[in-house]
């Protein structure tokens, strides 16, 4: 059975998709992106620094300089903000050498300096390597699932909230 090459190419595209959302994302991403959004909420650089040393531990090398060279445009595009409070001392400890500056370390301090729920910033982020990983195409194919992926990567923060009494 022929499959068209473009339609072969999406398909090839969804897999590693799906793979990416039940292996990379589960397991490393987004326990790190959770750990980030809590000592962002407590403006806890130290605690972000401590989640980025466990983080690139577990990145292998070509990951690691992918994720540090994102986050530096996200740095970037984030120079000349005001008020940066937690942002501004994460840039600093990045500029120093102190903490490498991955992209999932950086946006979530982003985010919540830009006001954005954790919902809203999965989704963002979930868009973003959606883009990356169909930047290579001629069109981008739309992205599906985006609700029940943001759903699973919630799942895990949401079991860790607990209502007080």
């Amino acid at each position: 059975h022929y499959v068209p090459d473009r339609s072969r190419t999406i398909l090839v595209l969804r897999a590693g998709w799906e793979r990416f959302g039940s292996g990379l994302l589960e397991e490393t991403l987004a326990p790190h992106f959770h750990a980030c959004w809590q000592a962002a909420q407590r403006a806890d650089l130290a605690a972000l620094m401590e989640a980025e040393e466990v983080f690139s531990k577990g990145l292998s090398a070509e990951q690691g300089a992918a994720s540090v060279e994102a986050g530096r445009l996200l740095l970037k595009a984030t120079n000349r903000a005001r008020y940066q409070g937690l942002l501004g001392h994460l840039r600093t400890a990045c500029d120093s050498g102190a903490t490498p500056g991955h992209f999932l370390t950086l946006w979530p301090v982003v985010a919540q300096f830009i006001q954005l729920s954790v919902t809203s910033t999965i989704a963002e982020y979930l868009r973003l390597e959606w883009g990356i990983a169909t930047r290579h195409l001629p069109e981008t194919p739309p992205m599906r699932g985006l609700p029940e992926l943001t759903g699973r990567v919630m799942q895990r923060h949401v079991t860790e909230l607990r209502v007080v009494e």
